[in-house]
């Protein structure tokens, strides 16, 4: 039986956002999951995959700074993911944000305190990939 549940965001241009929680009738995490399509701005060798890194990093700092420890635990779990191998110039390449938090208690999806969490966090974070000097970010690969 199938009890997960996923809510779509649609506010952002450039960007799939949904969350959900695997288990809805009693949330202990919440997932927010952040896609697109990432196109190299220049041609110039450069390493990605330390630019990867820079972003995970950026991300998971962004992302710990502005969590409410009074809804979710300070564990969280931040996934960043880009294969730094197949980025090519004029060519976009898939990047996933996947964030996973623990709540203190039993909010459902809906509750405006989760509601309001999951839209903020997903703002710092596609405002963090929109000022990228190596990227441009697109919803879709075409």
């Amino acid at each position: 039986m199938k009890r997960g549940k996923e809510i779509k965001i649609d506010q952002y241009q450039n960007y799939n956002v949904i969350y959900g929680t695997v288990d809805s009738k009693s949330p202990t995490s919440i997932y927010l999951e952040l896609s697109a399509w990432g196109q190299p701005k220049t041609s110039e060798d450069i390493d990605y995959n330390r630019v990867i890194k820079s972003l995970h990093k950026r991300i998971k700092q962004i992302v710990s700074d502005d969590i409410d420890t009074t809804i979710f635990s300070d564990k969280i779990i931040i996934d960043v993911d880009m294969r730094e191998s197949g980025i090519r110039f004029n060519k976009r390449s898939y990047i996933d944000c996947e964030v996973t938090f623990f709540q203190l208690g039993k909010l459902s999806l809906t509750d405006d305190k989760i509601i309001s969490t999951v839209k903020r966090l997903s703002k710092l974070i596609s405002d963090e990939l929109n000022t990228s000097e190596y990227f441009n970010f697109f919803k879709t690969k075409k």
